[in-house]
């Protein structure tokens, strides 16, 4: 009864495999991070999920602390690596001065610290920079100073009260 059917050749082949790459893996709150994506050296539209939840667009800002697993999708392909994104709250700076009352002609001195370091920063009085780390109060009134640096939060303002001196 039967004739035997023509042998076929099935080739298999492995789908290809995302690379997924992020600018950067240590972020602070609020900061983004941009994804690419490859397979074979080249560039590939794909789907990026942040812990699960696609993303929109290929750029996408951490609002909250923790820890993060990206990864990239595409059908036909096999699925990226996870990448793990940490994300951490800028250390806040501590500003520290000499004193908080004053008389005219007085200078106070200003310290600054994160985390319990010495740490150099910029210091404001009333929204000026000012040189150093101390500060001659040649009128009356109350100042409020405040540190400052890229990568910190700014401290907490400091409230300086500066009187005329009574005879």
């Amino acid at each position: 009864g039967y004739v035997d059917s023509d042998e076929i050749t099935i080739t298999v082949t492995e789908k290809p495999k995302l690379t997924l790459a992020s600018s950067a893996t240590t972020l602070f709150r609020g900061e983004s991070a941009t994804f690419t994506v490859t397979s074979g050296g080249q560039s590939v539209t794909a789907d990026i999920y942040v812990n699960g939840s696609k993303i929109t667009g290929s750029t996408y800002t951490f609002n909250n602390t923790g820890t993060f697993k990206v990864q990239a999708k595409r059908d036909g392909y096999v699925d990226s690596d996870e990448i793990t994104i940490t994300v951490t709250e800028k250390p806040k700076l501590t500003l520290a001065s000499s004193a908080t009352t004053l008389f005219r002609g007085e200078s106070a001195t200003f310290t600054v610290t994160s985390g319990g370091q010495s740490v150099f920063a910029d210091i404001f009085v009333d929204g000026t920079k000012i040189t150093g780390t101390s500060y001659l109060f040649n009128n009356t009134g109350t100042f409020k100073v405040q540190a400052k640096r890229d990568g910190y939060v700014d401290s907490d303002e400091i409230t300086i009260t500066v009187r005329e001196i009574e005879y």
